[in-house]
């Protein structure tokens, strides 16, 4: 192999453990004081059922939760995406119920406002339920959850009512507008920081150079959401003096080896 060739690629993967994730929020929902930092708007209940959170919703209602995350994640976390430099990771568990008619979930990724359904809102979200079958979305909305927007990604046959369980992990690049979406769904939840089944990619830059500091999870329609295992990280960028410390080290062994080839020779 070209020893170009050869550098590039182990620069590539040595780069991989350069940059370890900052973990800037976790939720097991395992206590009442889970929900803590958490403000609700619209109308049924919330609560902690067996270690997950349960969002319930009757008629055409919504209820929504939400988390201003310039107070409740930590400060490796900047409210405008653009900042961040490197990948967000948002990972979780989720599954739904239909009631008296389809239910709809929603994860608030990212909104301006904190109740995700002012048509003030603008922001990102991952919806499912309460669709055409069993679709889910990645959103760009505009003027609330229930007003205009673009569909970055569509996936026709997604996560499906209970006892059919989805594990979701969602990231943004911030150097590439890229957002990318991992799923997997079955009889039992997985680690959702695990999941690594792409389901689709989209790029939109809209809003990710504005405050959307608002993040949560929604009911609507009749039925309940549950949610679990909330994880939300940051992976830097590697810096280029690490880069260059790395690059250098993988070419000294490559011509230390070429060496000991030729004298072997």
């Amino acid at each position: 192999m070209n020893y170009r060739v050869y550098l590039a690629v182990l620069i590539s993967l040595a780069s991989l453990n350069l940059s370890e994730a900052a973990s800037v929020y976790q939720n097991t929902f395992s206590s009442p004081d889970s929900l803590n930092g958490f403000t609700h708007y619209g109308t049924g209940s919330v609560g902690i059922e067996s270690g997950q959170l349960r969002i319930d919703t009757t008629g055409f209602s919504a209820r929504s939760l939400s988390l201003d995350t310039s107070l409740s994640f930590s400060s490796a976390y900047k409210p405008i995406l653009s900042q961040n430099s490197g990948l967000i990771s948002w990972s979780f568990n989720l599954a739904n119920q239909d009631g008296a008619y389809n239910n709809g979930f929603s994860c608030i990724l990212a909104s301006t406002m904190a109740d995700p359904y002012d048509l003030g809102a603008d922001g990102y979200s991952f919806r499912g339920g309460g669709m055409v079958g069993n679709r889910m979305v990645i959103k760009r909305f505009d003027y609330g959850l229930g007003g205009g927007g673009e569909i970055l990604i569509d996936i026709t046959n997604g996560l499906g009512p209970l006892p059919q369980k989805g594990s979701f992990r969602i990231t943004f690049n911030t150097a590439a507008d890229e957002w990318s979406l991992f799923g997997e769904t079955g009889s039992e939840f997985t680690d959702p920081t695990q999941v690594d089944t792409l389901l689709g990619r989209a790029t939109d830059g809209t809003y990710t150079g504005v405050e959307t500091k608002f993040f949560g999870f929604s009911g609507q329609t009749a039925g309940s959401v549950f949610v679990d295992n909330v994880s939300v990280d940051v992976v830097p960028e590697p810096t280029s003096s690490a880069l260059l410390i790395i690059g250098a080290g993988v070419l000294y062994r490559y011509k230390r080896n070429q060496t000991r080839d030729f004298a072997s020779r």
